[in-house]
């Protein structure tokens, strides 16, 4: 009996030591197949383990993620990283688009025209924005992207562009005022930047500087660039209707904005297009002053001088800028809001009136006022023929008329002087017929 027992408790532990073995291997296993999977748990469902698909899928989203939040960082910074230095403004000559402009300071090396163009680069808004320039001046004149805004072929300059000369620098001359430039440019950007319009005084600088060293400077964006080279011409479009030079230096208004052009690296055909536009503006401003002071004359005739004077004043733009010509585009746009603001009267009369005071651009003052040449330039020469023939003929009969009251008024003389002749001692017997003569003076007179 007893040694039943004791069999029955071998077995028992037998079997429990068999139980513990094979807990033992199953425990192995799974963490041999935990190693092998490269995971700390498993998901079994249905007796397949989705831990290394949750895993990666979880790795895969947090990638994809990452590179979005990153290319859609490199997309907003223009395709390039931006400096470390600078700030985000609102660019009033870009329609109030946001754009970045780094400090003069985060560039390494000196602040010079060249170090600073070259280490800005050109941004990807810079380039998408000229090329939606071109292909906006190409809608305009119905021609290809290589057009300007004024109809003329970036290969092709107009006979009024006035290139200036080029002048020898020294290599240190040059790398002076290379430097000088540089300067002058971030005046102008910063002030820009702080809502101030750009300063004709550090444009003139700008002008004076690159023409002694023969640089050129590159603003920080294309539409700074545009922005500055507008307040240019407008300068020089006032210096010309005032025919006072001394604001451009004395330089000519053709010869100042072109030199303007080349100190900002433009292009030529973008730089004609600008000018173009800026003297058509102008030339529609003061239209519209004259048929307002014109209209206000019939109450106010001293508002008729105002009106002339606008009219001298284009004619003066006309001569010291020509920039329109008959075959621009903007002409057309002046005198199609001028229809708009006028009468044909109106028109008529101020056509006559500038006509004269620029005989040499009739055509285009015809077509300034919408006009066709052919028609009123003859019919506006035929008139002041006939008004020069009245004048000449009036101017003759006035004098004709002052020279008959001359010759009354020294008849008259001599008759009041001969009759005391006639009173003096006779001599020869000859008193009587004297004074008989005399009589006859005195009452023909």
């Amino acid at each position: 009996m007893t040694q039943q027992k004791e069999a029955d408790l071998k077995r028992i532990r037998a079997e429990e030591e068999a139980m513990k073995r094979k807990a033992q291997e199953i425990i192995v296993k799974q963490q041999e197949a935990a190693r092998a999977n490269g995971l700390p748990f498993k998901l079994v469902i249905r007796g397949t383990d989705f831990a290394p698909v949750v895993v990666w899928s979880v790795i895969l989203a947090a990638l994809a993620a990452a590179y979005r939040s990153r290319f859609v960082q490199w997309l907003l910074s223009g395709g390039s990283k931006q400096p470390t230095g600078g700030k985000w403004v609102y660019d009033r000559s870009l329609g109030g688009r946001k754009v970045w402009v780094p400090d003069s300071n985060s560039f390494d090396g000196p602040t010079t025209a060249t170090s600073m163009s070259e280490k800005a680069g050109r941004s990807r808004m810079d380039e998408d924005f000229e090329r939606l320039s071109s292909f906006a001046a190409a809608a305009r004149t119905g021609g290809d992207a290589s057009t300007s805004g004024s109809g003329v072929a970036t290969g092709t300059l107009p006979t009024w562009w006035d290139a200036p000369p080029v002048l020898y620098a020294s290599a240190s001359r040059k790398a002076a005022c290379e430097a000088e430039a540089g300067r002058i440019m971030s005046r102008l950007e910063s002030a820009k930047n702080r809502g101030e319009d750009y300063s004709l005084a550090d444009i003139r600088a700008l002008r004076k500087t690159c023409q002694e060293g023969h640089v050129s400077v590159k603003p920080k964006t294309v539409g700074g660039r545009d922005a500055i080279f507008r307040a240019a011409v407008e300068a020089a479009v006032a210096a010309a209707q005032a025919r006072n030079f001394e604001s451009l230096d004395e330089a000519s208004p053709p010869r100042f904005v072109a030199g303007v052009a080349a100190d900002l690296g433009m292009e030529d055909g973008r730089a004609v297009g600008i000018a173009v536009a800026v003297v058509a503006s102008a030339v529609r401003a003061r239209l519209l002053d004259a048929v307002t002071n014109m209209k206000l004359s019939r109450t106010d005739p001293e508002a008729m001088t105002e009106a002339v004077y606008a009219l001298a004043r284009i004619a003066s733009l006309l001569e010291y800028l020509p920039a329109l010509d008959t075959e621009t585009p903007q002409v057309d746009m002046v005198a199609s809001s001028l229809r708009a603001a006028s009468s044909l009267e109106e028109r008529r009369y101020l056509f006559h009136l500038l006509a004269q005071l620029t005989e040499d651009k009739a055509a285009l003052a015809a077509r300034l006022l919408d006009f066709d040449p052919k028609l009123v330039i003859p019919e506006q020469q035929a008139a002041l023929q006939a008004a020069r023939v009245e004048q000449a003929e009036f101017e003759r009969l006035e004098a004709a008329a002052q020279g008959k009251e001359g010759q009354a008024k020294n008849g008259a003389a001599q008759g009041q002087q001969k009759p005391g002749a006639a009173a003096e001692p006779a001599k020869d017997g000859q008193a009587g017929t004297s004074s008989g003569e005399a009589g006859k003076d005195a009452g023909a007179a």
